[in-house]
């Protein structure tokens, strides 16, 4: 869990932002959410969800969630 939290924090202070699918895809971290969580005690972390336009939606596509890093607390 703690290794998860360090990958994760680098993450975003080298990318800025990351998704659940990137999480999977580029760490295999399978809980984001959880991980970010852990953060928030020490770093400002937003949530902005996106929701997917009427061809994505059209494909299977589900609204998302892009965690943004704004420095420590």
């Amino acid at each position: 869990k703690g290794n998860q939290r360090a990958i994760i924090l680098k993450h975003l202070i080298y990318s800025k932002t990351i998704t659940s699918m990137e999480a999977f895809s580029k760490y295999r971290i399978t809980r984001l959410s959880g991980v970010i969580i852990a953060l928030r005690v020490h770093y400002n972390i937003d949530m902005k969800m996106v929701n997917p336009n009427k061809h994505q939606r059209k494909i299977g596509m589900n609204p998302y969630g892009i965690y943004t890093y704004r420095g420590r607390k």
